[in-house]
Order: C-alpha cells, then sequence, then structure tokens
C-alpha cells in the first residue's frame, strides 16, 4: 500500500491539451468557432464531444494541422 508521501511524489498523469472551439479557431490563425464546429461536425476535425454537447479539441491535433502533419 502507498504512503501519502509516495502518492505525492509520483509523476502526474499526462493529460492532453483541450482546447474550445474559439481557441483552435484562434490558434488555427483567427478561424471562426462556427467553422471550427462546423469542420468538426463534417469529420473534418478530430474532437471530444463532452456530455454537455460541447466540443473540445487536442492541442496535439492543432499543431500536428499547422506543421502540416495532418491526417
Amino acid at each position: 500500500m502507498l504512503s501519502m508521501t509516495q502518492v505525492s511524489q509520483q509523476e502526474p498523469t499526462s493529460r492532453p491539451e483541450l482546447l474550445t472551439a474559439k481557441e483552435a479557431g484562434e490558434a488555427l490563425g483567427g478561424i471562426s468557432d462556427e467553422t471550427v464546429n462546423r469542420w468538426a461536425r463534417d469529420g473534418k476535425l478530430a474532437c471530444i464531444t463532452l456530455p454537455s454537447g460541447q466540443r473540445r479539441f487536442r492541442r496535439e491535433v492543432i499543431d500536428a494541422i499547422l506543421a502540416g502533419n495532418a491526417a
């Protein structure tokens, strides 16, 4: 069993940075959040849909697009 000091010394779990549609659009050069959401709805941009229906976009996917490595 782990003690509290052992737990606090463990590496934090790495979580992907998630962006809102507005943040993703800004990162993509000022594209509107409506366009980002339409691309996601059309399957052109990968996203995570929250239980509330809102979409989140992984920073690594946006960075790949900007680097020209979009799949």
